[in-house]
């Protein structure tokens, strides 16, 4: 092994591009914030099925058939929320470690520096390249962190989207009662729009966070192997 004071910058694990870092980050951290909305428009599920459940308690000849739809928006609820229940766990754990990493980018990049401009060739060499090295570590460790959450993210969304198939069985469901109660015309036509709404959301967002997941899972292969 060369003498500390002759190591140079080439011998030591690349520091992971600035940029990528950051747009690591920014994925992360949206994909928590897109998790978090999903938690009102969980409450707006709750609410048809209250106004359901009220529905079916007036009601006399469709009592049985408003019954099936208020068991499966609870069931529904149920379902998501414990679906969203891991993903803010997770999504938690993502937006720690995506801060974690961006801290050790940039002390990565002091160290780097430092050792450019000299401190390699004195006393302090051997602390500097420890420190490096742990500090790199500690990053890749961190890179594998966030790559498994994505993953159980990745799952999550999916156990989402199977989760809204049923949705428009229950705005059918709900269109077929308006027929024998135009008295309560108004509040089936709400509640069928509400989940129609809803399941659009669902949708979308997963779209969308799903390309989040895979844009960060390449970038993170990316790093490791640079690493």
């Amino acid at each position: 092994m060369a003498p500390l004071a002759l190591l140079s910058t080439n011998q030591l694990p690349a520091v992971p591009p600035h940029e990528d870092i950051v747009q690591l980050f920014k994925h992360c951290m949206e994909f928590t914030l897109s998790s978090a909305q999903f938690q009102d428009k969980t409450e707006d599920l709750r609410r048809v099925g209250i106004n359901a459940q009220i529905l079916a308690a007036h009601s006399i000849t469709g009592g049985a058939a408003l019954g099936v739809l208020v068991s499966e928006i609870g069931r529904l609820t149920i379902d998501i929320n414990e679906t969203l229940a891991e993903l803010s766990s997770s999504g938690s754990v993502l937006a720690r470690t995506a801060m974690a990493i961006t801290a050790l980018g940039d002390r990565l990049g002091r160290y780097r520096r430092a050792w450019d401009k000299g401190l390699a060739s004195s006393s302090s060499a051997s602390l500097l390249r420890d420190h490096y090295l742990e500090s790199h570590a500690e990053m890749v460790n961190d890179l594998r962190v966030i790559h498994s959450s994505l993953l159980v993210n990745r799952s999550g969304l999916e156990d989402l989207r199977r989760a809204t198939v049923f949705i428009p069985a229950l705005v059918s469901l709900l269109n077929i009662n308006v027929a024998e109660y135009r008295e309560s015309e108004e509040q089936f036509g709400v509640a069928a729009a509400e989940l129609r709404a809803f399941r659009d959301f669902i949708v979308e967002s997963c779209e969308r966070m799903d390309h989040g997941v895979s844009d960060s899972l390449s970038m993170i292969q990316r790093l490791l192997a640079k690493g």
